[in-house]
């Protein structure tokens, strides 16, 4: 995925390579349909180079537009690709590579292009190309910095479901396996499992599970009373089987299973210290759980860093 789309018509492909080269040397990335490779789905492609795309840049010459700025289009009825591609791309990321001033569309002659009308394609310091480019590291870099942790949020609900909902209790319910454990029971049972993994029960640690307990959908729909006995029916299960923790992390959806070892590590870290005997039921834990030990480093490394500052 590239910093730059160059959108262009055949006929300009020697200009569109000019100016690839030239922006490539001065550090960004550049595409334009010259990379299609032999397979690839390339409208596919061409949608998302565009979407990832800081700037689209357009070849303007008078093969684009005809006499009154209108993007001319196929004589054999085929699709525009110049059009498309402008359009998909929005008003906002476009940036005019102007080779002549007659031949700007008519819907960007309000924004203001390169002017590259005698521009030889090979000098490297002209005027316009040294504009265009400043303009397009300021896109890259601006899109670059944006704080983008609410379209993380967003992409995730889309590939993943919404968030947790009263409606999806029963589902995750009967999701649980057959090995006596209800996945309530098994969540908490690894969280007190996680407190209590080095035979001592510090304050911070107690209260950490409060609010994890207290914030976790998956306990709103229990009362005090019910998650007193809940604890109850926990405690001795756990103290009845040596292989419980096993079991209640085999009962455990997938999907699920990353958080639940992630607030286990909160927990474990947060009397500011990760002794011996607590880095052992990490371990044992993430193993229980077969998580990839790619994710369980990171998770370690982020609430370390949390606990530190």
């Amino acid at each position: 995925m590239a910093d730059v789309f160059i959108s262009y018509k055949r006929a300009d492909a020697g200009k569109a390579k000019a100016l690839a080269l030239a922006i490539q040397k001065a550090g960004l990335t550049v595409w334009w349909d010259s990379q299609l490779g032999a397979g690839d789905e390339w409208l596919r492609r061409i949608v998302e180079e565009i979407k990832v795309a800081s700037s689209l840049v357009g070849v303007w010459t008078p093969n684009c537009v005809d006499q009154d700025g209108m993007f001319i289009e196929s004589a054999t009825g085929g699709h525009n690709f110049l059009r498309i591609e402008h359009e998909r791309a929005g008003r906002k990321k476009v940036i005019g590579a102007v080779f002549d001033m007659k031949a700007i569309p008519i819907f960007y002659q309000d924004l203001q292009g390169a002017d590259l009308t005698d521009w030889n394609l090979e000098d490297p310091n002209h005027t316009g190309v040294g504009s265009l480019i400043e303009a397009l590291k300021m896109r890259s870099l601006n899109a670059k910095s944006k704080f983008t942790i609410g379209q993380i949020f967003t992409d995730i609900v889309l590939e993943r479901g919404a968030a947790f909902s009263e409606s999806d209790f029963d589902r995750i319910e009967l999701a649980a396996n057959s090995q006596d454990w209800s996945v309530s029971e098994a969540y908490l049972a690894i969280l007190l499992s996680a407190v209590f993994s080095d035979g001592e029960l510090a304050p911070e640690e107690s209260d950490e599970i409060k609010t994890l307990v207290s914030r976790s959908r998956i306990f709103k729909c229990y009362n005090d009373q019910e998650l007193a006995e809940l604890n109850e029916v926990i405690n001795r299960k756990l103290a009845k089987d040596e292989e419980s923790l096993e079991k209640a992390c085999n009962t455990i959806p997938r999907d699920m299973r990353l958080s639940i070892f992630a607030r286990s590590v909160d927990i474990s870290l947060a009397d500011g210290d990760l002794n011996e005997a607590e880095r052992s039921f990490l371990d044992e834990l993430s193993i229980h759980l077969e998580l990839d030990q790619s994710e369980v480093r990171k998770v370690i490394e982020v609430f370390y860093l949390k606990n530190r500052y």
